[in-house]
């Protein structure tokens, strides 16, 4: 954060005049990086004033018959060519660079402007904002505080509203406030920091710059959205989460995720389990109660009330991927590598597995991971950053009560 802070006078435009696409992802409908992108808008920045310039809806940029750019083998194989095809699915891939090079093009497709940048934000990062602005007055009458945001922008918004283009309106109106008074400088500089330090660490906020040596420095720190890189000190998994619902089914879904590492091994090289625990909190009558606006009307084979998850773990480079067991017992999933910067040559190993849930069901997931050599250092996770999100350490289980891969 403290190495992306330096770039900031240029970035809003102290040297010439910049344009930022931001992409407002919507957790309610899971995507790697966090969410749909239902609303869109651009950003104008020079000399250090921010003005929102342009504002859209997915809906009104067009799903294009073929991948706007160049998608790697493995990101086809995994999240097929949608993720090139269509902007609320540009973030299937967890790898954020390629996620706002595939907007950055289709934005410039449709409207003919090539932005600076991308930015990516959710409405858990805007009520963490809203600390440091106060309550917001939108032009519906509708007050927007820290406290109502996530509620109101997640689910408010679908019981209001059955129109797409109603609800990308509500979005979009409830974006230029915010934009509104941060541009303005009618905030507590230290509450915004602090705010955006958070944000930043859950991986809520997220920004790619077109321009190479910016985007050097950003690719290196919490708010550049890259695959988890592992250290001496440090092996990083990570955790991302796709929704298969095709609807807004989010809000009701509660995330653990934990890991553990053990050694069993003669030569030292530990086993590695990556935990994930779903539960679908709709209630019992969910298909009933919730509007179709939520639950969706089961165009996508999915029950209304239910939620389908696509859970896809990344093991560190490296590591052998030793198998997937769900509520204890081997379950069959779809081993494969992903290869997202290939002048690197790293390639990550993958496990993934589609889960659904009905309402009040819950289920637990553990995918082991053999590690490439000794390590006796931390393991930590990074995680799609989901509405209801826990980090749960996990207890260390010994050699005589493995799972069996």
């Amino acid at each position: 954060m403290n190495s992306a802070v330096q770039l900031l006078p240029a970035m809003v435009g102290a040297t010439e005049p910049r344009n930022y696409l931001v992409l407002f992802q919507n957790p309610a409908e899971l995507r790697s990086t966090g969410g749909l992108s239902g609303a869109l808008a651009v950003v104008h920045a020079e000399n250090g004033r921010l003005q929102l310039t342009q504002q859209a809806g997915a809906t009104e940029l067009p799903i294009f018959d073929t991948p706007v750019l160049p998608l790697p083998p493995e990101t086809l194989a995994l999240y097929r060519d949608r993720t090139g095809r269509y902007i609320g699915d540009v973030n299937l891939t967890p790898n954020f660079p390629l996620s706002a090079e595939l907007a950055r093009e289709m934005w410039n497709r449709r409207f003919g402007v090539q932005v600076d940048g991308v930015l990516a934000i959710d409405p858990v990062a805007l009520s963490y904002l809203l600390t440091a602005t106060g309550p917001i007055t939108l032009p519906t009458g509708d007050v927007l505080t820290a406290d109502n945001a996530v509620q109101l922008l997640l689910t408010g918004v679908y019981e209001r509203f059955s129109v797409p283009l109603q609800q990308d309106a509500f979005f979009a109106s409830a974006a230029a406030s915010v934009f509104s008074t941060v541009s303005a400088g009618d905030f507590s500089i230290g509450g915004m920091l602090a705010a955006l330090e958070r944000a930043g660490a859950e991986h809520r906020v997220l920004l790619w710059s077109a321009h190479p040596d910016e985007q050097a420095v950003l690719g290196a720190t919490s708010l550049g959205g890259t695959l988890p890189v592992s250290d001496a000190q440090t092996v990083r998994f990570g955790v991302y989460l796709n929704d298969a619902t095709g609807a807004k089914m989010g809000t009701f879904l509660n995330v653990q995720v934990g890991a553990a590492q053990r050694v069993c091994r003669a030569d030292g090289r530990p086993t590695n389990e990556v935990e994930v625990t779903l539960t679908n909190t709709a209630p019992a009558d969910a298909a009933s109660t919730l509007p179709v606006s939520i639950t969706g009307d089961g165009s996508f084979g999915v029950p209304r009330g239910n939620i389908k998850t696509l859970v896809t773990v990344y093991g560190a480079p490296g590591m052998e991927n030793l198998g997937v067991s769900r509520d204890g017992a081997p379950v069959g999933y779809h081993p494969t590598t992903d290869s997202p910067y290939p002048a690197t040559g790293v390639s990550y190993p993958v496990s993934s597995l589609d889960v659904e849930l009905a309402p009040g069901q819950s289920t637990r997931l553990t995918f082991g991971w053999l590690g490439a050599e000794p390590f006796d250092g931390n393991v930590v996770t990074e995680i799609t950053p989901a509405i209801h999100l826990e980090n749960k350490k996990i207890v260390e289980k010994n050699c005589e009560t493995a799972v069996l891969y």
